[in-house]
């Protein structure tokens, strides 16, 4: 009893001797309240800017926060499997110009006080995309390429690859593929798009029409090395891809229910070696693939032929006219053609004012008895030393040409040429691009078209003229008109309902000029 009386006493006596440091400083814990953010958002990428403007409260007017603002997707993957989380914002008030890829997001807004409080807010975040459908105007503005995206009912969304973040110099072609496989860079798995092909000198960037990214470049298009020569055009095929460059050909292999890397292999070459050919060959920035044939035509300017790969994407194979190679020793100026008809306009090699115009039947079994006729023409022709030609892919033979400002049009058959005046034209206008522009899927059908297009510029400004035709010559007046800011060099349309099996329903003859 006394010891424990004892043991009492100097635990008193030495809590009463110790000298608390402690602060005791005692506040109320705040209450911290948001108000004005939505159960959900929609908007549209590269088109809307998300702003939401919560309100604050707290019941200690010394609370210091810290704001931060995140997006997920379950749809969003890294290689690892881990979903991707986006920082959008870090002030109280979110202003974010949406640059995410379509998809259903989950939005956090935290607060963080200096006590290390922290208050959550969520929402649903409903990303769409109107990438996929209308006119993409390829422009050139101050050595710099561009695109605008003309919507049905006049809506635009211009400077789209500023507003992503992407400068690309020197820029000279557009091309499309309605289905492309690709590496998801995020995921690490094939994905597959309709894709944006964008040349530039020494190099070629491919974008998804779904979210406007990059998903392909010159620098991982191929399993090796990349060629040498200059890239000319990315076209599609039916059992994937084909890739020009000025040395040759290259071929990939996918379709979207079977998808690949996407990239190419070694350079194709001939089937066999006929006298006068060598594996070497030197393509022309002229390309054209006939929707009835499915395969895709080029000329060598080493063997001076007509070539094509063939739609299989394996060999390249050349003209037969009877058991005689088809050499062509002169400058290829121009390469089209519609239906099972091919059309090839030339520069004579000695003699810049006179031209040949090859009209050349085409077929998938073979390429003898090509030559059905050879067209002269001298240099008071318009199709000698045009500016620029085009021709009618779905509705007959005929070329297009402008020179000097004014528009003709070549009927082969009937070898006959008309000049024609397209109505409320700026004839004071440069002209910069000319082209059939057609869609004519059977499961788009409400959206079909088939016009003539004519781009100019002035001032600063285009403007691309949409007409419809008759007997091959436009007619009326334009049933479109696009205007924006900058230097045309090329058109393509998109759809949503682009497919592998919808490669035959738009243009795919490109040409350089």
């Amino acid at each position: 009893m006394n010891k424990l009386l004892l043991a009492t006493l100097t635990a008193i006596t030495i809590y009463s001797c110790y000298d608390d440091k402690g602060n005791y400083d005692y506040h109320e814990i705040s209450e911290i309240m948001v108000d004005s953010i939505r159960e959900s958002y929609e908007v549209i990428a590269y088109r809307d800017t998300l702003i939401i403007k919560p309100e604050i409260t707290t019941t200690n007017p010394a609370d210091e926060f810290e704001y931060l603002w995140t997006v997920y997707s379950s749809e969003r993957k890294n290689k690892e499997g881990k979903i991707i989380v986006d920082t959008i914002g870090q002030e109280p008030m979110l202003t974010f110009p949406v640059d995410l890829r379509p998809a259903d997001y989950k939005l956090t807004f935290t607060l963080k006080n200096k006590d290390g409080r922290e208050q959550y807010e969520t929402a649903f975040l409903y990303v769409r995309t109107d990438l996929l459908r209308g006119f993409y105007l390829f422009k050139d503005i101050n050595g710099n390429a561009e695109l605008d995206l003309h919507r049905p009912g006049d809506a635009v969304m211009s400077d789209l690859l500023e507003k992503s973040g992407m400068t690309y110099r020197q820029p000279y072609f557009l091309g499309i593929c309605p289905a492309y496989s690709f590496i998801n860079a995020e995921t690490g798995q094939y994905d597959w798009a309709t894709t944006l092909n964008i040349m530039t000198e020494n190099h070629c960037h491919i974008l998804s029409t779904d979210y406007l990214s990059e998903v392909a470049s010159y620098d991982n298009l191929f399993f090796g090395e990349k060629p040498n020569g200059n890239p000319l055009f990315l076209c599609p095929g039916v059992y994937g891809a084909y890739f020009f460059t000025e040395d040759g050909a290259y071929a990939t292999t996918y379709s979207t229910y079977n998808l690949t890397s996407g990239k190419f292999g070694d350079k194709l070459v001939f089937t066999e070696y006929p006298q006068g050919i060598t594996k070497n060959y030197q393509i022309s920035p002229h390309i054209s693939s006939l929707s009835n044939i499915y395969q895709v035509y080029f000329f060598d300017e080493l063997s001076n032929q007509i070539l094509y790969v063939d739609y299989l994407g394996e060999s390249i194979t050349n003209f037969m006219d009877g058991n005689s190679i088809v050499k062509i020793p002169h400058t290829l100026k121009y390469l089209g053609g519609s239906g099972f008809r091919l059309l090839a306009l030339f520069e004579d090699e000695q003699n810049a004012e006179k031209y040949y115009l090859y009209f050349l039947k085409v077929s998938m079994m073979g390429m003898s008895d090509a030559i059905l006729s050879i067209h002269e023409f001298e240099h008071n022709s318009p199709l000698v030393g045009a500016s620029m030609y085009a021709c009618n892919e779905t509705d007959g033979n005929v070329l297009y040409c402008v020179k000097d400002g004014k528009f003709y049009v070549y009927y082969v058959e009937d070898e006959r040429t008309e000049e024609f005046t397209p109505q409320e034209f700026d004839t004071s206008a440069e002209i910069t691009w000319l082209g059939h522009c057609y869609w004519t899927a059977s499961n788009d059908s409400q959206n079909n078209f088939n016009y003539l297009a004519i781009a100019t510029y002035k001032e600063g400004y285009y403007k691309v003229y949409f007409y419809e035709k008759m007997s091959a010559q436009p007619y009326g007046k334009p049933k479109l008109i696009l205007e924006g800011k900058g230097r045309v060099k090329g058109v393509q349309y998109a759809s949503p309902e682009m497919s592998q099996s919808t490669n035959s329903n738009l243009s795919l003859i490109y040409n350089l000029f």
